[in-house]
This record gives structure tokens, C-alpha cells and sequence, in this order.
């Protein structure tokens, strides 16, 4: 056979390059689109969607010609969370007082059904256990440690109460001015989507590769943040915001419980765990009663517990993971008892 000419020869080869990536690329795309993460369009809020997966969010309306899905949620006279308003209202709760609920978007039960969220799971185990108390929700969406201070002191006669529990989470204590993070944190991946790319949905290799590069920038900017908001000198005013609170909560007679919630991030490798010791340590040092739910958490894979792919806030299995510990931990540390005595006109328990 006649040996092909130079330019030939070329063209021959260079083809069978090209034939060569381009059947690389089908197959790496293929094994993408199998495998790969989804790529999910961002619209307007943290917890309304343009898709439903689990099948878990009612469609809200529509826009441009996509259904909107999520929660009608129903707020209350003062501005805090209620029955959803396509449900019917609960019963009134019992007059009996006895948990104050403090905290942010986790406690505030936000891309969770009303009946789904942990407070109200945590009523129904104190029911089972002849306990009949009310337990008040004022927590709200976005509250950082200085504004869960200031709700708690304009609160009217907050000692009724026998217990305040407050659902702490790791960006109560905000993040230090030097890092402006940008795109996706550890709660919200819609921000990381507000530009919406087509091409990302187009082509699942590309989407893969862009994933992998948020994910790298997400756990080297935000993991530093997150660690320097609980290492001194910028923890200690929060510190000592979280302190004020205590202070005025036993001032009131009241006995504080913090519970803290783990970011849904990486349990394998969870890069918050100095964050979580010093929480600890500190509720430690000022007698503060504190659960730290990041071992009952880390029996699931982050996933498992997301409302949304786009959205990590807790789900109902991660709400009731959460009341069932929280019940046990009452019930082990006898707070329980304090919920049983009957209160005084002052607004203190008696036995």
C-alpha cells in the first residue's frame, strides 16, 4: 500500500486525535451525567425551588413556565413561625409554659414542613411522656448571637419558662469582616447559582468540574472563616454576648440549654470540630447545660439531611434526629422534672 503524503498523513492523524477526545469526551459525559452532581437553577429565596426531588414541597404558582415549589409557611401576629397555611391551625397550645426556644433559621424550622420541626417533635415526645406544656418559638430567619440577645431582653416575663433552649448555630457568631465569601456557603448553595448557567446544565462534564472547583474554594475560604470566628480576639465579644444571655436567663429563673447544631458538611472530615470544643468548653466553665448533636448527626451522610440539594438546612429526619436527643437529653440531665412543677404568678417554678 502506497504510503500516504505528508499533508495526508496529517489530516489522517490529526482526525483520529479528534475522533480520540471526542469519544473520550462522550464517555466522560456519559459516566457524568450518571454520576455526576446535578446542577440545580437557583430561584429567588434559599427554600423556594424549580424542582421538588423528594416530592416533600407543594408547588407555590409558576414562572416562566416552571412550577415553583416549597412551604406556605404562616407567620404569626409578632412576626414568628406558625401553622403552614396550607394546613389547618393546631390546637391552641397549653397554657402551662414551658420552653422558650431561641435561635435562627434551624430552630425557626425553615424548608421543613410546621409539624416537621424539632420543637414541635420534641412537644409531641414530652406529650408521650405525660409532660403538657407550650413550648414558644421565637426564633427568626438570619438571627446572629447579638440579635438573639436583643429578642430574649425585650421579651414579656421570659422566666416563665422553666427552660430556654437555644439552637445554636456555627454562624451565630458571624464571620470576621476580612473574609467576603462569595457564591456557595455552608447552608445556602443556591448563592453560589444566582447567575444562572446554562451550560452547566447542558453538560453534566462541565457542571462536575465547576462543582469541584466551588467545592475547593467553599472548604479553603470558608473553612478559615468559620474556624477564626471562634478563635480569639474576634470570639471573645460574641463569647461574651452568649454569656449576657445566660446571665439573664438564670437572672429570670429560667435554666438555659444550648443545643448546638453541626453544619451539614463533610462528617468524614468535619473541619468545625475546634469550633464545637470551644462551645463546649465554655458552656462547660459557665455551667451551662449543652448537647452537641454533631454524634447523632454523623450517623447520616450530609446528603441524607439537606432540605434541598440547594438548600442544607436541616430536614424533618434531621428535625426528629434532633427532638429525640434533645428529649433524652432533658430526660438524662432530670430537666424534665422542671417542666413537671407547677408555675407561680411570678413567673418561677415550684415544686
Amino acid at each position: 500500500m502506497k504510503p500516504l503524503s505528508g499533508r495526508k498523513a496529517f489530516l489522517f492523524k490529526f482526525c483520529a486525535v479528534l475522533l480520540s477526545l471526542v469519544a473520550t469526551f462522550l464517555l466522560l459525559e456519559i459516566l457524568a451525567r450518571s454520576y455526576g452532581p446535578a446542577y440545580h437553577h437557583f430561584f429567588i429565596r434559599t427554600d423556594y425551588h424549580l424542582d421538588n426531588p423528594r416530592g416533600y414541597y407543594s408547588p407555590l404558582g409558576g414562572f416562566e413556565g416552571r412550577t415553583v415549589y416549597g412551604i406556605p409557611y404562616g407567620i404569626d401576629e409578632r412576626g414568628f413561625r406558625g401553622q403552614d397555611l396550607d394546613r389547618e391551625a393546631p390546637p391552641p397550645p397549653p397554657e402551662k409554659p414551658g420552653i422558650l426556644a431561641l435561635g435562627d433559621s434551624f430552630t425557626v424550622g425553615m424548608g421543613v414542613r410546621y409539624d416537621d420541626m424539632y420543637l414541635n417533635r420534641l412537644s409531641g415526645l414530652l406529650r408521650k411522656d405525660g409532660i403538657s406544656v407550650a413550648i414558644e418559638n421565637r426564633a427568626h430567619v438570619a438571627a446572629d448571637i447579638e440579635a438573639i440577645y436583643i429578642i430574649y431582653k425585650h421579651l414579656k416575663n421570659p422566666g416563665r419558662f422553666p427552660i430556654t433552649l437555644y439552637g445554636f448555630v456555627l454562624n451565630d457568631f458571624g464571620l470576621p469582616e476580612r473574609y467576603r465569601i462569595s457564591g456557595v456557603d455552608f447552608i445556602d448553595a443556591n448563592a453560589g447559582e444566582r447567575e444562572y448557567d446554562p451550560w452547566r446544565r447542558r453538560i453534566a462534564l462541565y457542571n462536575l468540574v465547576m462543582s469541584r472547583l466551588e467545592k475547593w474554594r467553599l472548604h479553603r475560604v470558608t473553612v478559615k472563616a468559620y474556624q477564626e470566628a471562634f478563635t480569639p480576639p474576634y470570639s471573645k465579644g460574641k463569647f461574651h454576648l452568649l454569656s449576657l444571655l445566660a446571665d439573664s436567663v438564670e437572672k429570670n429563673g429560667s435554666t438555659p440549654v444550648v443545643v448546638l447544631f453541626p453544619l451539614l458538611y463533610d462528617f468524614d472530615h468535619y473541619p468545625f470540630a475546634a469550633a464545637h470544643r470551644s462551645i463546649r468548653e465554655f458552656c462547660e466553665s459557665r455551667g451551662i447545660h449543652f448537647l452537641d448533636l454533631f454524634p447523632s448527626f454523623s450517623r447520616y451522610k450530609p446528603l441524607d439531611l439537606w432540605c434541598h440539594p440547594t438548600d442544607f438546612h436541616p430536614n424533618e429526619l434531621a428535625n426528629k434526629v434532633a427532638a429525640e436527643e434533645i428529649f433524652s437529653y432533658l430526660k438524662r440531665e432530670g430537666l424534665l422534672d422542671l417542666l413537671r412543677r407547677e408555675p407561680d404568678p411570678a413567673g418561677a417554678t415550684r415544686p
